[in-house]
């Protein structure tokens, strides 16, 4: 059985784990269209992960007889005026969409990796700590000679493995998960 004193401190480490994720994402106002220091701004965010996604107002609008071609795989944004927004594709070609469309632009930031690093390894230390007491309260239940030995070969290893995994894993997550925004919502008056 657990002991009682553990469960505060593996529930802390739990609970400040779950405190740390809403950081992942970010919001920033941009201008529509977006001014010229802007996009470099954007396009220095993007060139980092290269890559970028689309974000487009919902519902979408019907599309013309032409029907609709959204760029595939954005980079970067080439140039941005009233009537449309041109990105850069990761095929090498430049595609158009009407401004009136784009609420924004989303880049992976990486903040998340960091972020998501420390909760893995905080979540992994609290669940190992969790089971290397466990082991240890059964090691003590067990015969007089396995109580002598307890887990104390075991539960080293077993802790920093579980914390090192997890904070890999948490990396690899936050990595792909932390994303930030930059939303296409302040009129272009206010940028002069």
């Amino acid at each position: 059985m657990l002991k009682r004193t553990n469960a505060p401190l593996a529930a802390s480490l739990l609970a400040s784990a779950a405190f740390l994720m809403p950081s992942c994402a970010t919001h920033e106002s941009v201008g529509r269209p977006p001014s010229a220091a802007e996009v470099a701004h954007i396009n220095g965010l993007a060139a980092e992960s290269g890559s970028m996604r689309i974000e487009y107002v919902k519902p979408f609008p019907p599309c013309g007889d032409g029907g609709c071609v959204l760029p595939v795989s954005p980079v970067r944004i080439e140039y941005a005026d009233n009537q449309q927004v041109a990105f850069l594709t990761s095929y090498g070609s430049v595609e158009s969409v009407p401004t009136p469309v784009v609420t924004g632009v989303s880049a992976p930031d990486g903040v998340g990796a960091v972020v998501g690093g420390l909760v893995g390894a905080a979540i992994g230390f609290a669940l190992s700590f969790l089971a290397v007491s466990a082991l240890e309260d059964f090691g003590r239940r067990s015969t007089e000679e396995d109580a002598n030995k307890g887990c104390d070969p075991i539960c080293p290893a077993l802790m920093v493995t579980t914390t090192i995994g997890a904070g890999v894993i948490g990396i690899a997550l936050g990595k792909h998960q932390s994303r930030r925004t930059f939303d296409f919502d302040r009129p272009a008056s206010a940028l002069r």
